[in-house]
């Protein structure tokens, strides 16, 4: 568990570290890339924060492999990078979770860095360096925000809950019409409703109970590595949305709330 430790405080220097970039070109303009289509967006800024963060872990722990968001879209060749998790140590990265707020100067931006041992998360981090706000975890060791221990709200009534939502970037008549058939069913029985642009933050708001809980399909594992670990250890459940697909790091759906609202928030979308 020693060592847990060291990993974490790895992750925390080089997010620190590249997060100093990132706030640095947070309103400066962007050299803006489309990575699937005009809302799939990458910058130069995500790309170099990733190579930082993943040569300096790499430096440090030459046996881990590396899973990042950018390098799996450029299909990076290396011996140490992958593009699915495998029972070796793996960081699973991603350098800014919320390109598109970053592009438009909306300041829910984080950086994302988990570590999976036998594709089983035990080391997770969420920094936002525009608002200071960094969310940590180890697995069997709590959650914190800036080092201050944290847990999910207390809430046991969809009717007064706040439920935070995600979209895919497939916008396609089948894709929306079964999001928004989501979003009406929330709306007709929760308090309300938030879309941030940020999975890894919006798992992180679970956490610290500012949402009860939150949904996404057309997720990745770096979006929500570190935050469901997060949820996890300040008293969240973790589950999939759907009643046919038992959660999965890498299924591309997930539901994270407190023990009471997720399970009725699945309950509500399944029935």
């Amino acid at each position: 568990m020693s060592q847990y430790k060291d990993f974490l405080a790895a992750a925390e220097e080089v997010a620190m570290e590249a997060g100093k970039g990132i706030k640095e070109a947070f309103y400066l303009p962007k050299n803006v890339e489309f990575k699937g289509g005009v809302i799939d967006l990458v910058t130069d800024v995500d790309k170099k924060t990733e190579e930082l963060i993943i040569s300096t872990l790499h430096a440090k722990f030459p046996s881990h492999f590396f899973l990042g968001e950018e390098s799996t879209a450029q299909k990076t060749s290396s011996s140490y990078h992958r593009t699915s998790l495998t029972s070796d140590p793996t960081w699973i990265i991603d350098p800014i979770d919320g390109t598109t707020n970053f592009v438009h100067q909306y300041p829910w931006v984080s950086i994302s860095i988990a570590l999976a041992i036998d594709k089983v998360v035990v080391v997770g981090l969420v920094y936002n360096p525009i608002i200071g706000e960094k969310f940590t975890a180890i697995r069997g060791q709590g959650a914190f925000c800036n080092n201050e221990r944290i847990h999910v709200s207390q809430t046991k009534e969809l009717a007064r809950s706040m439920i935070g939502i995600g979209f895919p970037y497939n916008r396609s008549k089948d894709s929306l019409d079964h999001n928004l058939g989501r979003l009406r069913a929330v709306l007709e029985n929760c308090r309300e409703a938030r879309r941030t642009g940020s999975a890894a933050l919006d798992t992180c708001s679970v956490a610290i109970g500012r949402l009860d809980a939150y949904y996404e399909a057309g997720i990745h594992s770096w979006d929500i590595a570190a935050g469901t670990l997060v949820v996890e250890e300040a008293g969240g459940v973790v589950l999939s949305s759907r009643q046919d697909k038992p959660f999965d790091l890498e299924g591309e759906d997930v539901l994270v709330g407190n023990p009471d609202i997720g399970p009725l928030l699945f309950k509500l979308f399944n029935k």
